[in-house]
């Protein structure tokens, strides 16, 4: 038995999880993989050994999963599509469990991360019949294919995916982006932008990775007070609670004290990781204050939370290092966004 389910709901999510351990031969261990900052679903009473992702990869943890291997073992995947590098040592763990039990299960809000490529690693855990494609590396060079009916297609295309993916998963939500959207543009000062250029030069002269220069720039592009007022200017106008989010908990306490001193009282800050389903759920509208730098599945942890009728404003600035992380997360948001609508409509 294979099966995936791809929802926002929680009470969706967790019946799909009792119907599979229920649906599973007699005596079966049931092994449930989850991520670490996410309670494991509930699953009725049934026993299972439930593990985080991250404590996969520990000699005890490893040891105890794989004694529990058998012709009878399930494996139940929670929202493994924000693993998606296919070397990574936790991917090759997963791997090896997948290929020694006869049922599995994937429950995720995402088909996959970061970019298409990635929809392999969580659906080939299932089988990689599913795609076709025999490993990865051929599967993300995106070739041709030619359909039944003799037309070319990519192998990305979201038409393409969905048809394939269909067969074996359910989708419970029509689109991924469902909430209204909104930016606020923000025009640095022209000492901002002197500052900024000074840095940018200072961080390359250095020999500092880029991936740490970017993150650097990030920080320097963000501490602008033409941003924060920007910001607080749009809350001001917002009815309702405002939830604003930022990569850093000493970014988010900044702007908590700013909406507090701007007498914003219905303003509240938090930063990504520590975002919870409960403070989304109460806010009327998310500010979104920077693109995530890493870890972008947290801020798909925020849409999927969002409760009916709330909006998503982001504020976007003007440097360079706003436009690349911005083109990065809209690219993948886009991307989810397009194969979710067509697995729905594949599925109805």
């Amino acid at each position: 038995m294979r099966a995936a389910l791809i929802s926002k709901s929680p009470a969706e999510k967790a019946a799909f999880a009792q119907a599979f351990v229920a649906g599973l031969p007699r005596g079966a261990n049931v092994i449930h993989l989850h991520p670490a900052n996410r309670a494991p679903l509930d699953l009725a009473g049934h026993p299972s050994h439930a593990a985080t992702y991250e404590d996969l990869t520990k000699t005890d943890v490893w040891l105890r999963v794989n004694n529990l291997l058998g012709t009878n073992t399930a494996l139940l995947l929670e929202n493994p599509s924000r693993y998606p590098k296919i070397s990574s040592d936790k991917v090759r763990h997963l791997r090896r469990l997948s290929m020694q039990v006869q049922h599995a299960a994937l429950v995720d809000i995402v088909p996959f991360t970061l970019a298409p490529e990635y929809v392999y690693t969580p659906f080939s855990l299932l089988g990689r019949d599913i795609l076709g494609y025999a490993h990865y590396y051929a599967f993300r060079e995106n070739y041709h294919e030619r359909t039944p009916d003799g037309r070319v297609v990519r192998a990305h295309d979201p038409a393409v995916l969905a048809a394939k993916l269909a067969p074996v998963t359910r989708i419970t939500h029509p689109a991924f982006l469902e909430a209204p959207r909104d930016i606020v543009p923000v025009t640095s000062t022209p000492d901002e932008a002197a500052a900024y250029a000074v840095r940018k030069d200072e961080l390359f002269d250095s020999g500092m990775p880029v991936p740490k220069i970017i993150t650097r720039l990030a920080d320097t592009a963000h501490a602008h007070p033409s941003r924060t007022q920007a910001a607080l200017g749009h809350a001001a106008a917002l009815p309702g609670p405002v939830l604003a989010l930022t990569n850093l908990g000493s970014y988010a306490a900044d702007f908590q004290r700013a909406a507090r001193a701007a007498g914003l009282r219905h303003v509240t800050a938090t930063s990504y990781a520590t975002a919870t389903e409960a403070k989304v759920a109460a806010a009327a509208h998310v500010l979104i204050l920077e693109a995530p730098i890493i870890k972008s599945y947290l801020l798909l942890d925020v849409e999927s939370w969002l409760t009916p009728g709330a909006t998503v404003t982001t504020v976007r600035g003007d440097m360079g290092v706003d436009r690349h992380l911005w083109d990065l997360m809209d690219s993948e948001l886009t991307a989810i966004d397009a194969l979710t609508r067509e697995l729905y409509a594949a599925r109805t």
